[in-house]
């Protein structure tokens, strides 16, 4: 082989490696970026939702005895309330670490039963026993949310702090 092809096949073989090199760092950064952006967005929906945690408790709580004390208590029913960021967002969890996924999949999915038992709750008539079966349920499930994704949105917030690292995993 002539050394001007030698050469030439040895440029394109490095510039072939180089690029794909490039390209798989430039990737990998960006799903990086994405997730701390992810991470950040969960962090800020959460912690909206804790802020009336409290609140719900006592409400629920007081409801709760007041139905069991054959109280008649009238529900309200509220429209579909939507989590936009984990909604529109379930296909990017990945880019989180795997114990910040399960965390924030068992808190959204316990938010969304305390709402399932909640509007069945209202759907009952006044006098239905199993009104504070649903309200009891719905409590646990807060419960659950709470005492799980107390700490998860310093947790996330930590995740969105980390810097890019190639190669490194966490």
């Amino acid at each position: 082989m002539s050394d001007p092809l030698a050469a030439a096949l040895i440029a394109l073989s490095g510039t072939l490696v180089i690029g794909f090199i490039a390209n798989f760092l430039a990737e990998d950064y960006r799903r990086f970026r994405d997730g701390k952006s992810l991470a950040r967005a969960l962090a800020g929906e959460l912690s909206s939702r804790s802020e009336g945690v409290e609140l719900l408790r006592n409400a629920l709580s007081q409801i709760l005895a007041a139905l069991k004390a054959n109280q008649n208590i009238k529900l309200l029913k509220v429209d579909k309330i939507t989590d936009h960021v984990f909604e529109n967002s379930v296909s990017k969890l990945g880019l989180l670490d795997s114990d910040l996924i399960e965390d924030v999949v068992y808190v959204y999915e316990n938010i969304g039963a305390f709402r399932v038992a909640m509007s069945l709750a209202a759907d009952r008539e006044e006098g239905d026993p199993q009104k504070a079966l649903l309200i009891e349920s719905s409590l646990a499930a807060l419960e659950r949310a709470a005492s799980r994704g107390v700490d998860l949105p310093n947790r996330l917030r930590g995740f969105s702090r980390k810097s890019y690292r190639l190669f490194c995993a966490g």
